[in-house]
């Protein structure tokens, strides 16, 4: 979600940030120590001048007249707005709260009342509808989460977001058919996805993920084709923060005892990379264990 609002604001803020909003009350109060972060602004603008609103994220919905209200004064500001709280009410429950998931819906729904194009709101909903349910949109469509990273990708065609979500909709052996006639596999969506954007991450862990043996290739739209390893790799030089690609590689390396040099020159052995995943990802409890089968009797490390 952090990512997501980032994204939807076009403005980068730290998890921190996103605590901030998230926990200071179910009224959506934004923390004065970041007023100037431009959620902060568009959350407090937006209840500025229609508290009813956000007055309860458990609530999904509002009066029409402050709705109303809203859209004729605000109209520029709303739909972050919404889209923000969105997100930050299906943050706030970490997916397991079906009332306020639904309210999260329900305000995503709102924002693509007042811009039926807009590729974020599609991508910000088919984010937080449940795989096996549906989104009820205001022009009376229902979509899957699938179609809806489709409607997602119809009005943004030159952003790279929907795709990796859009992939992990497909079954194995599916394609999903888009509305310029393409139809795409899981692979041809993550590759698709890089092609727009050869700096964005998630793709390139995704197909390294997606491989199923060290001697599987995929083929980029720049010619290149990449092995697992090199594709972990590629999702560490574009964020080496990424601790899935850590444990990647790690668990994917058949000689423990050899080497995988990072873009940033370090050699790391698997131990260390696994003790990198920890650093990264530290809620990934497999990490510790196959880390432990790297050790020897009695020998001892130090956890990040």
């Amino acid at each position: 979600a952090v990512l997501t609002a980032a994204i939807l604001t076009g403005t980068e803020f730290s998890g921190a940030d996103m605590r901030d909003v998230v926990t200071t009350g179910t009224d959506l109060t934004v923390s004065t120590a970041h007023a100037d972060s431009q959620l902060a602004r568009e959350l407090t603008r937006y209840k500025q001048y229609a508290p009813g609103v956000c007055e309860s994220m458990s609530v999904a919905g509002a009066p029409d007249l402050s709705y109303r209200l809203v859209a004729e004064r605000l109209q520029r500001h709303l739909l972050p707005a919404l889209q923000c709280a969105g997100l930050v009410a299906a943050a706030r429950c970490n997916g397991n709260d079906p009332t306020l998931l639904a309210a999260s819906r329900a305000l995503l729904a709102d924002a693509l009342r007042l811009n039926p194009q807009s590729w974020e709101a599609y991508f910000a909903l088919g984010l937080v509808t449940p795989p096996d349910s549906s989104a009820e949109l205001p022009d009376g469509r229902s979509l899957t989460k699938q179609l809806l990273f489709v409607e997602a990708v119809l009005h943004a065609p030159d952003q790279p977001f929907a795709f990796p979500p859009l992939a992990d909709t497909l079954q194995s052996g599916c394609r999903v058919t888009l509305h310029d006639g393409r139809e795409l596999s899981a692979v041809d969506c993550h590759v698709e996805a890089i092609r727009l954007d050869p700096d964005y991450a998630l793709p390139y862990l995704c197909l390294g993920m997606l491989l199923h043996s060290g001697t599987e290739r995929v083929e980029l739209s720049d010619g290149r084709g990449l092995d697992s390893q090199q594709l972990f790799l590629e999702a560490i030089r574009c964020d080496p923060c990424q601790g899935l690609a850590y444990f990647g590689l790690a668990s994917g390396n058949p000689d423990q005892s050899s080497l995988i040099h990072l873009p940033d020159e370090r050699a790391l052995s698997t131990k260390q990379l696994y003790l990198e995943a920890i650093r990264h990802m530290p809620a990934l409890g497999v990490s510790y264990s196959l880390l432990s089968a790297c050790l020897a009797t009695r020998e001892l490390v130090t956890l990040p």
